[in-house]
């Protein structure tokens, strides 16, 4: 496989144009840029990677989990990555803050884990970002992000009854005398797309052109404006007339056609006009179609005024989004082009019913995947199965397209609605449609831009294959100890590791297969050195920003009164506004935490919260909570709730169920972010606690959450935070962020950021069978050497439900199934 992704890691095609030339005076529409293609010139020769998350479904009410899968690929097939074993995927608010991070192992690319929505947070639109660290390397415009909506969220409604309209010239410019095409996105009051038909005006009073505006609210006219002359668009809708006028064509320019719709190429049409100083000596172009960060295809040479006309393989090119740069000798930006390159690697899926569609009986299906070919292969699958009457928002959100994921919507930092019905078996009359779509979609995200290093010491990051634990051992002179013995112990894992320090005082532990949070004791000694000062390496995870500002239309967008109704007798031409967007704005309101009394059960109905610097004066932990907590005892390591029949509390630690009994030797007072008290038996299922009917639902969970695991840490275990000027692999100098204890010593205890934990899928009926969310998922079926694999479930009760089924197989082959059937 990395082999295969080598080979077509770039192709650089040296063909020298015999154009007429164009002078450097000219600047074009589109805002310069530099293209360095730094990123092929410094990092390492190996497959660039992605990464895509699967879901069980696009919406979550308060109190789901949020099921997902996730699939590493690397190079232009994506094929499941062999490089990175390491996936890390955080759950951020809208605030742009990180509740979450899991850090998840990834075999053959491949790895599942879980968000539960607790019932604490608030109904808004959260984000889930998934990257490696090998990705870093690129910047986090190549991460995976996904905008959810946890509860019922309404998308505000930013028109007001106004209407929007944008206007695309193809490349960029319209430039006098050229003949170009110039899409149209309308926007409708509700921020809705609409049907609509229009015309073509001069300053003149002629028709120049007419214009059909589709349902997606997109459409396009061709024109060649004349010098002199302005124009504008009127279009009829709803018994009105709408005007925008056309921005001003240019005396000389370029313009980039581009024909995708051949088989089995993409014809490029470059024409422009130069300025009659320039023309005798020409123009140095050249042409670079890009995707993905990478350049694919290079030529270059010089023009002098005539239109040129490329044939470009389409087998040279990786499928999805490609952006076509037409740049001068210098680099700056003179026309831009996106098209979408469609190739046949969609897997085939077939859903068979092999039975009586029946609740509270087992359901059975078959699933058989061939390639495109038509051959059986073996894949790996996610399936879902959710009852659609209680999914909210089901209206607002498609289903999940692998395909459409990987190569349309993750090249764009937007929404884009219903992706999916580009790919559908049947779907060829829609190209022209898609086509329309790259026009008009100004969010692309891969920058004319190089390397965008995230990590703090600006080095390369290698592919990561096991999680590490690296630090430094000082003497009391502040000098690096050599050959110290460094030990790392886990007390409740029965884990114990040592090494030496190198002759620049670092160690390094290799390979720590831990859960998250493990407490770590470290220490360090050598004979001879009374004193050795412990530092480790603090993690380093990549900032969380704003998406861009894409989501919503400006008020530049949208037709102001005035502009609503225009005749060819109106003077003014407003100028053409450019088209921005900004997120949704959603407005949070804070939970008010109930006081707790006997009616709300002592607080514990709706969770009652003790913070962190509350638990600080009272010495041990367990004396704290005692005092702090209503209406709890701590017994000989066992806290009791005052309840009948007095039950045995759980005790979990962020999200792992620990001894009560070593309560006060895994944590400090001044590490805890907060300590709630939950009740209900859907969070002893979140937190895998067997259920004991004898405790009659009343032995609750004492869940204790870190600073360090809410995120709010500024130390671990009463450690600070050092920056430290110290020298690579190479001897340069470099700074560095170090934990260390508060008192200088060779002792420190740490809280390793190891794997998640991986839970098991339990359906959640909230009590009510009638209330189901999703009833089945199973992140990882593989088909048998038939291709066929079988899936059973249980609907537990009647109404009409989606199975949905996303999957890739060995050679990178994608395919998706969206199948709909009703339960009698």
């Amino acid at each position: 496989m990395l082999q295969k992704n080598l080979k077509k890691l770039v192709l650089f095609a040296s063909l020298l144009f015999a154009l007429p030339a164009l002078g450097n005076a000219q600047q074009p529409n589109p805002a310069a840029h530099k293209n360095t293609d730094s990123i092929l010139a410094v990092l390492p020769a190996l497959p660039k990677e992605s990464v895509y998350l699967q879901f069980d479904k696009n919406s979550y009410n308060i109190g789901d989990t949020v099921w997902f899968k996730g699939i590493i690929t690397a190079g232009d097939d994506h094929q499941t990555s062999d490089l990175s074993n390491i996936l890390y995927v955080e759950l951020i608010d809208a605030q742009d803050s990180v509740i979450k991070r899991l850090t998840l192992y990834a075999s053959r690319g491949l790895s599942n884990g879980d968000f539960p929505v607790l019932n604490d947070y608030v109904p808004a639109e959260y984000r889930i970002r998934a990257y490696t660290k090998y990705m870093l390397n690129y910047g986090p415009d190549f991460f995976f992000n996904k905008v959810i909506p946890f509860g019922v969220v309404a998308a505000p409604n930013m028109s007001n009854g106004r209407l929007g309209l944008s206007l695309y010239p193809e490349g960029g410019n319209l430039v006098n005398g050229i003949r170009s095409k110039v899409a149209i996105e309308l926007i409708a009051p509700g921020n809705t797309a609409e049907a609509a038909s229009g015309t073509v005006f001069d300053s003149d009073k002629n028709e120049v052109a007419t214009f059909i505006i589709g349902k997606d609210g997109l459409g396009a006219f061709p024109i060649t404006p004349v010098a002199g002359k302005t124009y504008w668009i009127a279009i009829d809708l709803n018994g009105k007339t709408l005007s925008k006028n056309l921005p001003n064509a240019s005396a000389a320019g370029f313009i980039l056609t581009v024909n995708s719709f051949l088989r089995d190429s993409i014809y490029v049409k470059i024409s422009g006009k130069l300025p009659a100083a320039q023309t005798p000596t020409g123009f140095n172009v050249r042409l670079v179609a890009r995707a993905k960060g990478g350049t694919y295809y290079s030529s270059q040479g010089k023009f002098t005024g005539l239109a040129l006309g490329i044939n470009i393989p389409k087998n040279i090119l990786p499928p999805g989004v490609i952006q076509f740069v037409l740049q001068s000798a210098a680099g700056d930006v003179l026309a831009i082009r996106n098209i979408f390159n469609k190739t046949n690697d969609k897997l085939l899926l077939d859903l068979k019913n092999e039975g009586l569609n029946t609740s509270k009986t087992i359901n059975n299906f078959t699933l058989q995947v061939k390639n495109p070919a038509g051959q059986l292969t073996n894949s790996n699958f996610a399936v879902s199965v959710v009852k659609v009457d209680d999914v909210p928002n089901t209206k607002q959100y498609s289903w999940q397209d692998l395909y459409a994921d990987v190569n349309l919507t993750s090249a764009y930092y937007g929404e884009i609605k219903t992706p999916e019905k580009y790919f559908t078996n049947g779907a060829v009359d829609l190209l022209p449609d898609l086509d329309l779509l790259m026009l008009t979609r100004p969010d692309f995200k891969y920058k004319l831009a190089g390397v965008n290093q995230v990590y703090s010491d600006n080095s390369l990051q290698q592919p990561e294959k096991n999680l590490t634990l690296e630090g430094l051992i000082k003497g009391i002179d502040d000098k690096p100890v050599k050959g110290a013995k460094v030990s790392v112990f886990a007390l409740a894992e029965g884990f114990k590791k040592d090494t030496l320090t190198n002759e620049r005082g670092y160690f390094k532990f290799d390979d720590l297969d831990l859960p998250d949070s493990t407490k770590l004791l470290i220490s360090a000694q050598k004979k001879g050195v009374r004193f050795c000062n412990v530092y480790v390496a603090a993690p380093v995870y990549p900032n969380v920003d704003a998406l861009p500002a894409i989501d919503a239309i400006s008020d530049s967008t949208w037709l102001a009164d005035n502009q609503k109704v225009q005749t060819p007798d109106d003077k003014k031409q407003p100028q053409l506004p450019k088209k921005t967007r900004i997120l949704k704005e959603v407005k949070i309101t804070a939970k008010k935490v109930e006081k707790p009394t006997l009616l709300n059960r002592y607080g514990t109905d709706n969770s009652y919260t003790v913070k962190g610097k509350d638990l600080k004066d009272w010495g041990k932990l367990s004396v704290g909570l005692r005092i702090k907590l209503p209406f709890v005892l701590y017994n000989n390591g066992v806290f009791y709730s005052l309840r009948y029949p007095n039950p045995a509390l759980h005790v979990v630690f962020n999200n792992v169920e620990i001894d009560p009994q070593r309560i006060d030797d895994y944590l400090d007072a001044d590490d805890i972010e907060n300590v709630k008290i939950l009740e209900g038996l859907h969070y002893k299922t979140l937190y895998g606690i067997p259920i004991n009917p004898k405790a009659m639902n009343l032995d609750d969970i004492i869940l204790i959450t870190t600073k360090q695991w809410a995120g709010t840490a500024k130390t671990a275990y009463a450690l600070k935070k050092v920056t430290l000027n110290i020298a690579d692999e190479n001897g340069a100098m470099k700074e560095r962020i170090f934990y260390t204890g508060m008192e200088p010593g060779n002792k420190m205890t740490y809280s390793f950021p190891g794997y998640a934990k991986q839970s098991v899928f339990n359906p959640n009926f909230s009590g009510n069978l009638n209330s189901a969310k999703t009833i089945y998922w199973n992140p990882n079926i593989d088909t048998n050497s038939n291709g066929e694999a079988s899936i059973s479930f249980m609907p537990p009760a009647k109404g009409n439900y989606r199975i949905e089924v996303t999957g890739i197989d060995q050679e990178g082959n994608l395919g998706s199934l969206n199948y709909r059937y009703k339960v009698e």
